[in-house]
């Protein structure tokens, strides 16, 4: 069959089953710093994550600096250097990051316990961006991030494995920096790179 316009080739959808499975009392990673379970739409309401024409108000917005924002905030915090995490986001920020991450609501918390731990858990870290998409002054991104374990992280025996594991990142950029960002972790994926069966031990009643 000829693929064409108007029709699904391929669909994927990342659940966050770290906090799915925190809320019915089976935990597969340690209470994080951060309030987790806070996920919202974002806070101007004129368009969703994803991002999805229909939603998005572009008129009058660059999906070109949005992309230059965005693309800068993910390699700078995922893949840079101390001087380089949340340096293209605002102050004010609010992330909203998964099960055993949680909510930051300023850049000093997202500095502390959402990049900082990763940096010192992993060396070599690389952003591979398989996806990505720009409308208006939203952009998502799909791809894994890649590192060699030198610690421990979110609780999990990361140190000397090398991992890489998917992530969808989604931005909202405004005025030439980051406002909002909302991140999903396949961590199913990456416990069975660590020789974890994820839902085995959910099963049994979680990790912890």
């Amino acid at each position: 069959e000829v693929h064409g316009w108007g029709r699904v080739f391929y669909n994927f959808m990342m659940i966050d089953w770290a906090d799915a499975l925190r809320q019915v009392g089976r935990r597969m990673l340690p209470p994080a710093k951060l309030e987790e379970g806070v996920v919202l739409p974002p806070s101007a309401n004129d368009g969703v994550p994803a991002p999805l024409s229909v939603l998005v108000q572009a008129q009058g917005r660059d999906d070109k600096v949005a992309r230059k924002v965005s693309e800068a905030a993910l390699l700078q915090d995922w893949s840079g250097e101390d001087a380089d995490l949340a340096k293209s986001w605002h102050n004010d920020l609010r992330y909203y990051g998964p099960g055993g991450i949680g909510l930051a609501q300023n850049s000093s918390g997202y500095r502390d316990h959402v990049l900082s731990p990763f940096q010192a858990a992993f060396a070599g870290r690389k952003v591979a961006v398989e996806l990505s998409a720009c409308e208006g002054n939203y952009c998502g991104f799909f791809g894994r991030l890649h590192g060699e374990g030198v610690g421990d992280w979110l609780g999990l025996p990361t140190r000397g494995r090398k991992v890489a594991f998917r992530f969808a990142m989604h931005y909202r950029v405004v005025g030439g920096k980051v406002a909002e960002g909302w991140t999903i972790f396949d961590f199913p994926g990456l416990f069975e790179q660590l020789g974890i069966d994820f839902f085995a031990v959910a099963a049994a009643g979680g990790r912890l």
